[in-house]
């Protein structure tokens, strides 16, 4: 400001906004700073702010020396940082006089809509706004994905079926054909013994390719000692590999499939988990993912920290939208796990670019300042290293929990008699077979003998 003497005067009037009076005289030709940051020294000025409360980026407490109420976590960090770098007071707003209970994260948008506070303590996501008016410069970039129930390992009665692939035995049914064949012909050197039997019961080559050991044939010709040989290698070949195969499998079942796509889902016995509050905003958006789900599929949670509360517990019957920013706390809650309870599939995500930022009231005049501040959170590798502590801090301050929630398998000590099941069933099925072969023979031997008999008599 400049009086109607400015001319013969020389002083101007330069504002001091956090000092009393509000401005400071200075002489225009004393090369003195006119304007200046003001915001840099608060001298002590509240910041008012509405915390959200969502674990592990803002968690509330009482102090119990001082009684004051103190916020820890990631976000909650960036926000009590900011203030100490302006020298200002952080004053958390009473929600109660405001007509709420508990803040959402739309809450604290509005407020900040309507000039209630000045910067707020929660994340807006990129799904939820379409203008910048209330944020501004990102804090996180992450994605939007299912955090999806780790398979369940096979029982160890179906890895018999596991090891036998269909395109193998097809191939070893084909050998077995081959090897009937040239030891019924290099025998005799004749195709009068070539029958359909002999070629699909043939003693030796099953017993050859089962690796079991069968009568050699007196006298052989050098083609039939080449067939043997590379009929037992071939033995070897295949016992070895099943071998490999089943103990392989014993000592670390394969899960169950793995869900690949949302259409996926419908094919499981999993229900995915969601909120109100997510379903709104997938549905204005029309994501086509989401469009994929069926309804039926779907349980809706209309209280936002019953939902919040079922992921927290690893609820393994239940699929759950997660951030990729909160999967980090979840990863390293897992790492106390014996095993992992669920794993995030980064091919089911809704949105694998969505970015994060505090809501500010529109007019907020140390608005770069702040900006400014996160970035150089960011870039000495703050932000990183309050993730990497939040679940040691929700440990501290009783929000979280060394328990192993994962539901670990019994393994017993040896084989049960369920486990070999498969194998009895075949087992009795081919002695069946054999027995009714067996009958069939008898009866047809009772018709030679007769024939024996007859023209004796």
């Amino acid at each position: 400001m400049v009086k109607s003497n400015f001319v013969q005067s020389d002083i101007i009037y330069s504002c001091r906004y956090f000092q009393t009076p509000n401005y400071e005289e200075k002489r225009f030709f004393e090369h003195q700073p006119i304007y200046i940051e003001n915001f840099l020294n608060m001298l002590g000025s509240a910041i008012r702010t509405v915390p959200d409360l969502l674990v592990p980026r803002t968690m509330v407490y009482r102090d119990k020396k001082t009684g004051e109420t103190k916020m820890q976590g990631y976000l909650a960090n960036l926000i009590i940082t900011y203030a100490q770098k302006l020298n200002a007071s952080l004053e958390i707003v009473n929600i109660t006089e405001l007509g709420v209970e508990k803040a959402s994260v739309l809450d604290i948008t509005n407020w900040a809509k309507e000039d209630k506070l000045d910067i707020g303590t929660a994340l807006s996501s990129s799904l939820q706004f379409k203008s910048l008016d209330v944020v501004w410069y990102p804090y996180l970039l992450t994605g939007y994905c299912l955090m999806v129930p780790v398979p369940a390992k096979l029982p160890y009665n179906l890895v018999y079926s596991m090891i036998v692939d269909p395109v193998v035995l097809s191939i070893i049914f084909v050998m077995l054909c081959v090897f009937s064949i040239l030891i019924t012909y290099t025998q005799n050197l004749s195709w009068r013994n070539l029958t359909l039997a002999n070629v699909l019961l043939n003693d030796k080559s099953i017993r050859g390719l089962l690796g079991q050991s069968f009568p050699f044939p007196p006298n052989p010709s050098k083609h039939l000692k080449l067939i043997i040989f590379v009929l037992c290698f071939a033995s070897v070949m295949i016992t070895t590999m099943y071998e490999a195969y089943l103990q392989s499998y014993f000592t670390r079942p394969p899960s169950e499939p793995y869900i690949r796509s949302f259409r996926d889902i419908g094919n499981f016995s999993h229900r995915m988990a969601i909120s109100r509050v997510e379903v709104n905003v997938l549905t204005s958006l029309n994501n086509s993912h989401f469009r994929e789900i069926k309804k039926d599929q779907l349980l809706i949670y209309e209280d936002w920290s019953e939902y919040l509360g079922l992921r927290d517990s690893f609820n393994t019957s239940l699929i759950f939208p997660v951030s990729v920013d909160r999967w980090t706390t979840y990863e390293e809650q897992q790492k106390l796990f014996a095993e992992p309870a669920f794993y995030l599939a980064t091919d089911l995500c809704f949105n694998r670019l969505m970015f994060f930022s505090p809501p500010m009231r529109r007019h907020l005049p140390h608005r770069h300042l702040f900006d400014a501040h996160m970035m150089r959170q960011h870039e000495f590798g703050m932000v990183g290293f309050w993730k990497r502590q939040s679940f040691l801090v929700m440990v501290q301050l009783g929000l979280g929990s060394l328990k192993d929630l994962s539901h670990k398998r019994d393994i017993a000590e040896s084989l049960l008699l369920d486990d070999i099941s498969w194998i009895l069933k075949l087992y009795l099925g081919a002695m069946a077979l054999s027995v009714c072969c067996f009958v069939l023979e008898l009866s047809r031997c009772s018709e030679r003998w007769s024939r024996f008999w007859r023209p004796r008599r």
